[in-house]
């Protein structure tokens, strides 16, 4: 099975006129579709077999409904018939993203928190959506039951191979982002099943290893990445791209990462 990951769009319809902080970096980068749109075309070229696509995290920044809404119509019109499944980010709200993205009516507050997961059983392997995001805490958080789905849905995948995405990052000191903290019954269940790799967002950085012996894999944002600077400042760059796998029997046979960067410096911030 040819599969394509992609994460953190960022996507608004419009974004604030900003020259300062992080909304400039919003403000000053390449329209997510546009750079979204140079990656499906390429990945699409050199696999013309991708059969789904795997986002983990941030569709959008601080979006409203009709964002979501605006997104997924224009996912579904150019991913020429793949299943797409995605988990939410700490930049998502998640009553807009039911509301425009699942089409479910909006509840307000009331469904802020509540976690998106998803289960998608395939002829090859199936794939668990686990959901890491509170929106507004940056580091993220499994919160109460997250742990009593995954081992309910596991118990239903049994021996089927099946692949695990989140979006914060599980390994610590990633880019110098902490990593989301992970209860032990989490990692257990992964650990002792099979689960064959483990698929991430967030840090906007792509990269390969290895957690709880499974393969571990980051895709690199649709939209920007920050370098920290001696000073203590972050530096802003555009810079996006997609990882690439191949399944045989549910187990990831070959991986691609591709970046593709202008150095086009977006802001340099210093956070307090």
């Amino acid at each position: 099975m040819q599969i394509l990951h992609i994460s953190d769009i960022h996507f608004r319809v419009q974004y604030e006129a900003a020259q300062e902080g992080y909304a400039s970096v919003l403000y000053r980068m390449t329209n997510p579709l546009e750079l979204l749109d140079r990656c499906l075309e390429r990945a699409f070229s050199e696999h013309p077999g991708i059969k789904l696509l795997m986002i983990t995290g941030d569709l959008c920044d601080d979006g409203k409904a009709e964002d979501y809404e605006v997104l997924r119509t224009w996912l579904t019109k150019n991913l020429r018939g793949i299943k797409m499944i995605v988990t939410p980010g700490n930049h998502d709200r998640k009553a807009e993203f039911r509301s425009g993205w699942l089409g479910m009516k909006a509840q307000g507050e009331k469904e802020a928190d509540l976690p998106y997961n998803e289960h998608w059983s395939g002829d090859e392997l199936d794939v668990l959506s686990l959901d890491s995001a509170v929106f507004g805490e940056s580091d993220g958080c499994f919160v109460q039951g997250q742990a009593d789905w995954l081992a309910e849905e596991l118990k239903k995948v049994g021996d089927r191979p099946s692949l695990l995405m989140t979006h914060h990052h599980l390994l610590d000191a990633h880019e110098g982002i902490r990593a989301v903290s992970c209860p032990a019954e989490i990692a257990q269940l992964v650990k002792e099943s099979h689960v064959t790799a483990v698929m991430v967002g967030h840090t906007h950085h792509c990269f390969a290893g290895y957690w709880q012996r499974k393969p571990y894999y980051t895709a690199d944002g649709m939209s920007f990445y920050g370098i920290d600077e001696p000073d203590g400042s972050v530096r802003f760059e555009e810079k996006y791209g997609y990882n690439y796998y191949e399944t045989k029997q549910g187990l990831i046979m070959a991986s691609e990462q591709r970046t593709f960067s202008e150095n086009r410096e977006l802001a340099n911030i210093i956070f307090f």
